[in-house]
């Protein structure tokens, strides 16, 4: 039976004729040439019909090969163990070809297959080829674990013990190195993958340059996998992530190994380290409906899913503090961020070509986009540490903790007091500064981009120009609720467990009256920014992306007025206006949520609108009225 012609046959044709086909592929005594043959060819039929970045559905063909058994038989042919180039490469093939299908079909056919997948125990079959003896399998299980997170809803399917699963191997996998890569493509008995790998063959110089950077892009497959474990909809809940860390706590720790990996010359594109910073800030990002620093209510029969879930929120914080050295793993990362010189990644990018056989160079825009990954990465890092601050137990967030991570946050804070507006740049490291401090996350599922879907971002994270701010006010806000704040000046020495990065004279200035009331005159200037920006984008029709915007200046609001508490009115004439941008914006982040159909949500930031403003006087009373208007139009939307 020649594949060939059995691929061209009309949909009611291949009804009868293709289960006789997988017969045979499945049969011991077929010729191995025969199996890898066909396999390819109906890895290519399905490709055909790819739209890549466009609208998608399986065509006639593609309907017919499912229902017919193709998802058991290229189950079935990739776990073979043979490790020679023509049954491997068949067995290689298998598993590409359930990607490439993955990648074809709408919404509903994605979810059959990926729940079919499921159920076929493809979470272990992953895993286990993860581990598999040759680089090429390794790749390809990484980029079908990639396909099934970003391209379907494998996460949403899958219970916490094995999300973390996935993760510990993913991880572990990007973390590796390309040494097993560079040594099977320039051994004599495995050096067949390059042609898979490439496309061609490959001299043994050029196989050996070539490697590292294959495993760069596997890398990346690998991480990506792993968001989108993460980046769903709707998000995980707290319970779900707390079962993650709960089920293997070392995800932690081989995340932040991910988040540091330095920038290397055979792909220096990669955004391996931004990615992973976006899983640990995702592992640990309040939901969508909150804003951190906000007292919301809730009726009756939601209270008690809403404490569940703070426990659930409050217990991952403390997975994280109890992890060794997590502190120094936020500053290394950082660290790895200050140590990277731009003119040596320019370098980079100008002789990956020549060097590592790019196959597609990267130009400019690639060099550009390494700012906006930069940027990423550190917005991540200062969520993160915002988002500790908010744990209802802070027993274990030592003094050293807070001290060594304020640091971190002032060098944001000065970061973005000294990023120039774009009109202003006039020179190319003020650009590059500028496209880190501007970076934001508004990220929606990856596969939203092939679907005509529109999906709310569950991922959002402030640029630095915000959250740095806000990250070392929370920090500040800290120190002084443990009355500590105003005693550094007379400290001796710092301290014990504090970082090595961080010296006493450092800290004594960092918490001096000149440096906070810079911040606070540059925080009260940007709050309210953020919250003009809000309303520009919300008159743009851009409800969703106007909710984030006003939920973070609602946010930045908050760690204002906490820091006026904490330090007992000392800075109050700095901060007058701060409680009506909080008011403002809530009762705005409240409206476009309700405009968009998230009763709930609105009535929570309402809510939080309507305590923050009561019984204030510098808060306009129409405000009140206003907030109260939506909370009942709200409450009247839910059961």
């Amino acid at each position: 039976m020649d594949p060939m012609v059995v691929l061209e046959l009309p949909p009611h044709h291949l009804t009868s004729v293709l289960p006789i086909l997988y017969a045979q592929l499945l049969r011991p005594e077929t010729d191995p040439d025969y199996v890898g043959h066909s396999t390819h060819a109906i890895k290519m039929k399905i490709t055909s019909n790819i739209n890549f970045g466009g609208h998608t559905a399986y065509d006639g063909f593609s309907k017919v090969a499912v229902q017919t058994g193709l998802i058991k038989t290229m189950l079935a042919l990739t776990q073979r163990k043979e490790l020679d180039s023509v049954r491997a490469s068949a067995s290689y093939q298998a598993m590409d070809t359930i990607s490439r299908l993955m990648t074809s079909g709408t919404i509903a056919e994605r979810r059959s297959l990926v729940t079919d997948l499921v159920q076929r125990d493809i979470v272990k079959i992953a895993l286990d080829k993860m581990d598999h003896p040759l680089c090429l399998h390794r790749q390809v299980a990484a980029n079908l674990l990639r396909t099934l997170t970003t391209e379907s809803f494998l996460g949403e399917m899958i219970n916490g013990a094995q999300t973390a699963d996935l993760i510990a191997k993913l991880a572990s996998f990007t973390a590796s190195g390309p040494d097993l890569f560079i040594k099977q493509f320039t051994s004599p008995s495995a050096s067949w993958q390059t042609s898979i790998a490439i496309g061609r063959e490959l001299t043994l110089p050029q196989a050996k340059a070539y490697a590292p950077r294959y495993f760069g892009l596997t890398q990346e497959n690998a991480m990506w996998a792993m968001h989108g474990l993460m980046c769903r909809d709707p998000p995980p809940t707290h319970q779900t992530r707390f079962g993650i860390l709960r089920h293997n706590p070392e995800v932690i720790d081989l995340m932040f190994k991910c988040a540091s990996l330095r920038r290397e010359p055979w792909y220096p594109e990669n955004q391996c380290d931004s990615i992973a910073c976006e899983v640990i800030a995702m592992l640990f990002m309040d939901l969508l409906e909150n804003v951190p620093g906000v007292h919301t209510v809730l009726p009756d029969a939601a209270q008690a899913s809403d404490e569940a879930e703070a426990e659930a929120f409050n217990e991952s914080l403390q997975v994280l503090f109890s992890r060794d050295n997590w502190v120094e793993k936020i500053i290394g990362v950082q660290k790895r961020l200050d140590d990277e010189k731009w003119q040596d990644s320019l370098q980079f990018f100008k002789r990956v070509t020549r060097d590592y056989l790019a196959v597609q160079p990267p130009g400019e825009d690639a060099f550009i986009q390494i700012f906006e990954y930069r940027g990423t990465s550190r917005i991540c890092m200062l969520r993160l540490i915002a988002t500790a601050t908010h744990a209802s137990d802070l027993s274990t967030f030592t003094d050293a903790n807070i001290i060594s991570l304020l640091r971190v946050a002032h060098l944001s804070a000065q970061r973005a007091q000294n990023t120039k507006p774009p009109q202003s740049i006039s020179n190319k490291v003020e650009l590059y500064l500028g496209l880190e401090c501007n970076q934001e996350i508004h990220r929606e599922p990856l596969y939203t981009r092939s679907v005509p879907q529109s999906i709310e971002a569950p991922h959002i994270v402030s640029p630095e120009l915000v959250i740095g701010p806000i990250a070392m006010l929370r920090l500040l806000t800290l120190l002084a609720q443990r009355n500590l704040l105003d005693k550094i000046s007379s400290w001796q020495r710092l301290p014990n467990g504090t970082s090595k990065t961080v010296t006493l004279r450092q800290l004594q200035q960092m918490t001096s009256d000149e440096t906070i009331g810079k911040l606070l005159k540059y925080s009260m200037k940007v709050v309210a920014a953020r919250r003009e920006k809000g309303t520009e984008t919300m008159k743009k029709g851009e409800l969703e992306y106007a909710g984030g915007i006003y939920m973070s200046a609602a946010e930045f609001a908050a760690a204002l007025l906490a820091f006026d508490e904490a330090t007992k009115g000392k800075w109050r004439t700095q901060l007058l206006g701060a409680r009506s941008e909080l008011v403002k914006s809530l009762g705005n982040a409240a409206e476009m949520s309700y405009q968009r159909g998230k009763f709930r949500r609105a009535l929570r930031f309402a809510s939080g609108a309507i305590e923050a403003g009561e019984g204030a006087s510098v808060v306009d009373p129409a405000l009140l009225v206003k907030n109260k208007r939506r909370f009942d139009a709200a409450k009247s939307q839910l059961p």
